[in-house]
C-alpha cells in the first residue's frame, strides 16, 4: 500500500480540489493508495510515499508571500527538508489562473501540478502584464494599467518543463453548495464531518425560459485589468439587451421584463443560492467571464441550470476534465466581446442548436461525476502523481 499525504488549509478553492480525493478515498484504497490529510506540519506528515502540498496553504502558514521565493526564505528551506524525507514531493499550484506560478521552486520538488496550464509551455518564459494572459491583452489593446504592477514572475526553464503538468479543475469540487450554511460548517470540520456527495438539480434547456440573457457577477476587483474585463462584458450585455429589446438580468438590473415580474423583482436584491439558480434556470443564455482565473463556479452553475454558457474563449489553455469544447459545450467569445451581439442573436434564434449544446455540456458534466467518471478520476490522479 502506497501512502499519499496532503497538506492543506480550509480555503474554498483548495477544498474544491480536495473534494474528488475525499470522495474517492475507498476507490483509491482499492487501487493500493492510502490517502491522509494534514493541516499542520508534523513528523507524521512526512511518513509517506507522496507528499502533495497545496501552495496557498504552505505560503500562508510560513508567511512567505514574496513575489519570488528565495533560497534563504522559508518556503524553499522547507521544501529542501521535505524532499529528503519523502519519496516524491508534489507542489499543487492553487492559483486561479493559468499564468500565476512559482517556478523558482522547481529544483526542490519532483512534480508541479496546476489546475490549468498553457498549451504552449514556452509562454511561461514571457512576463505578462498583470500576471495573466488576459490582463496582458487588456493592457495592450485598451491601455489599461494597474495601480500596482504585478511582479510575481519567474520563467519556466526548459529543463523543468516536464515537471509541469495538469491536475484537475474545480468542476470536480462540490461548487454548488459553496455558500450553503450547512456546507460552511462541514468545511470547518473537514474531513471529519464533510459529505462526499454531489447535490445537483439539473434543468433541461426548453422553450419555457423567459429570460434571454443573464450575467450576475461582481465588478468589485481591486486590479484594473481584471475589473476592466468584467466591466466591458457587463456594459456590452447591458447595451445589447436594451438595444435588441431582450429580457435580461444584468447585474442587479432587470431589463425589459415582459412577465413573471414577481420573480424578476427578486433579481434586483441579494439572492439566495436557490433563487439565483432558479433564475438562471429560466435564462436561455448565461455569461460567465473570467475572474482572477479563467475557470469559476459560475461555469458549472450555468451547465447544471441548462442555460447556454457564453464565455471568453480559452484556446490558450488545457485542463482536465475538459468541460469547455468550443461550440460543443460552450460558446467562446472574443476577449473584446465584439462578437457577443451576433452570437447572442444566432443562438437565441436557433433553439435546437442551443439545446443540443446545453445537453452536451450537461452530459459531459454528468459523466465526469458519475461512478464511471470517478473511476476515470482515480486512474487520472494515479497517472499524474506518477509522472517523472
Amino acid at each position: 500500500m502506497k501512502k499519499i499525504n496532503f497538506f492543506y488549509s480550509k480555503d474554498q478553492i483548495i477544498l474544491y480540489s480536495l473534494f474528488p480525493i475525499f470522495k474517492n478515498k475507498k476507490k483509491l484504497m482499492h487501487r493500493g493508495y492510502e490517502v491522509s490529510f494534514y493541516k499542520k506540519i508534523s513528523s507524521k506528515m512526512f511518513e509517506c510515499d507522496y507528499l502533495i502540498i497545496f501552495s496557498k496553504s504552505l505560503i500562508r502558514l510560513l508567511n512567505d508571500e514574496k513575489n519570488v521565493f528565495t533560497n534563504e526564505g522559508k518556503i524553499i528551506s522547507f521544501l529542501k527538508t521535505a524532499k529528503k524525507k519523502v519519496n516524491k514531493l508534489i507542489w499543487f499550484d492553487t492559483s486561479d489562473s493559468t499564468t500565476v506560478t512559482h517556478f523558482e521552486i522547481m529544483p526542490y520538488i519532483d512534480l508541479y501540478l496546476k489546475k490549468q496550464i498553457f498549451k504552449n509551455k514556452s509562454l511561461y518564459k514571457k512576463k505578462l502584464y498583470g500576471g495573466r494572459i488576459f490582463s496582458d491583452y487588456y493592457h495592450k489593446k485598451f491601455k489599461i494599467k494597474d495601480e500596482e504592477e504585478f511582479n510575481q514572475f519567474f520563467p519556466l526553464q526548459k529543463k523543468y518543463e516536464n515537471k509541469l503538468n495538469v491536475a484537475w479543475n474545480i468542476g470536480l469540487g462540490n461548487v454548488f453548495e459553496t455558500f450553503n450554511k450547512t456546507n460552511v460548517m462541514l468545511r470547518k470540520f473537514f474531513p471529519f464531518l464533510a459529505k462526499n456527495i454531489y447535490r445537483l438539480d439539473y434543468h433541461p434547456f426548453e422553450n419555457k425560459r423567459f429570460l434571454d440573457l443573464m450575467f450576475r457577477g461582481s465588478l468589485s476587483y481591486n486590479r484594473n485589468t481584471i475589473k476592466y474585463h468584467r466591466e466591458l462584458i457587463y456594459n456590452k450585455c447591458n447595451e445589447i439587451v436594451r438595444k435588441k429589446n431582450l429580457v435580461g438580468v444584468i447585474g442587479s438590473n432587470v431589463i425589459n421584463p415582459k412577465s413573471h415580474n414577481k420573480i424578476l423583482q427578486k433579481a434586483q436584491k441579494r439572492l439566495s443560492i436557490k433563487e439565483y439558480m432558479y433564475i438562471m434556470s429560466k435564462s436561455k443564455v448565461s455569461v460567465s467571464p473570467f475572474g482572477w482565473g479563467e475557470i469559476g463556479a459560475r461555469d458549472f452553475e450555468t451547465i447544471i441550470s441548462g442555460s447556454l454558457l457564453f464565455k471568453p474563449h480559452m484556446n490558450h489553455m488545457k485542463t482536465w476534465p475538459n468541460f469547455f469544447v468550443p461550440f460543443k459545450t460552450y460558446i467562446p467569445l472574443k476577449w473584446d466581446f465584439s462578437d457577443l451581439g451576433s452570437k447572442l442573436k444566432y443562438y437565441l434564434n436557433n433553439f435546437e442548436i442551443s439545446r443540443k449544446i446545453s445537453v452536451n455540456a450537461q452530459k459531459k458534466f454528468r459523466k465526469s461525476i458519475s461512478d464511471e467518471g470517478m473511476d476515470q478520476f482515480c486512474s487520472y490522479f494515479i497517472k499524474q502523481i506518477n509522472l517523472n
